[in-house]
């Protein structure tokens, strides 16, 4: 580090970059690798030294491609091998894409042609879309035939696989993931203050305003706020809009608090 930059400034020229970001961070993402999620020795356990405050969260992108990864390899044929020569045609150029995209209906019929012919020169059962519901299907020996056993069988392994992957590696239960939730408007009634709570203390943030929060927090629950503001593609932008109300009577911004935690 240059010892007169601003990052020297901020950080301390006298630590290291990562011992003196780790100790300023929150919460992070991170690949999975051990070089970085590593009990002992990763990126993770070392911020977690500097900092016991902090959350670490494996990149959730990332975990949901191995699933499907994982899923893949129980069936009978590799996804990947179809996917990736359709990838670098289309990255040429975008009168590729364009084309492409022009000629669907016809590459869609030629596509299936093409993967029934395979499937019968390797010898492998087709899978076929059910002409009825799934429901229906389980009661209907004809809906049956349309699945042949071999097929089936890769299908169940492939969801089971994926599920039970999902389930061991993301976070589902993460009592602070669960808490997080009150940040989505559109979870306010399920919500109590005592996720705000958590955060106030887990992080250590907007103490001397705890009881503003929970009043505020009441009124949100309880006040008609216009759906417009509510139904915002981003909860971030939700905030911002709700940092703008202000009650009739006083002119004061209704969750002034409550918007400047959430922000």
């Amino acid at each position: 580090m240059f010892p007169d930059s601003n990052i020297a400034a901020k950080y301390g020229s006298r630590r290291t970059k990562t011992t003196a970001i780790a100790r300023t961070l929150g919460t992070d993402t991170k690949d999975n690798a051990a070089v970085m999620m590593g009990p002992q020795r990763g990126v993770a356990s070392f911020v977690k030294r500097e900092n016991e405050n902090v959350f670490i969260l494996g990149c959730p992108c990332h975990l949901i491609h191995l699933a499907a990864e994982k899923g893949a390899s129980q069936l009978p044929f590799s996804p990947v091998s179809l996917l990736i020569p359709i990838f670098y045609y289309l990255a040429k150029s975008k009168k590729s894409l364009n084309r492409f995209l022009e000629q669907w209906v016809a590459l869609e019929q030629y596509f299936k042609e093409e993967a029934q012919g395979e499937m019968k020169r390797k010898n492998i059962p087709q899978v076929q879309k059910p002409k009825k519901s799934l429901s229906a299907a389980k009661d209907s020996s004809k809906s049956k035939q349309n699945f042949p056993e071999k097929s089936l069988k890769s299908v169940v392994k492939y969801f089971i696989t994926v599920c039970d992957y999902i389930v061991q590696k993301l976070p589902l239960r993460d009592e602070l993931l669960n808490h997080a939730k009150v940040a989505n408007p559109s979870k306010r009634l399920e919500m109590s203050f005592t996720s705000v709570s958590f955060f106030v203390k887990r992080f250590h943030i907007m103490k001397d305003k705890l009881d503003e929060l929970e009043i505020e927090f009441a009124h949100y629950q309880v006040e008609n706020i216009p759906t417009e503001l509510l139904q915002q593609k981003r909860v971030d932008s939700t905030w911002v809009a709700l940092s703008h109300l202000k009650d009739e009577s006083s002119g004061e911004f209704k969750y002034a608090n409550l918007s400047t935690f959430f922000a």
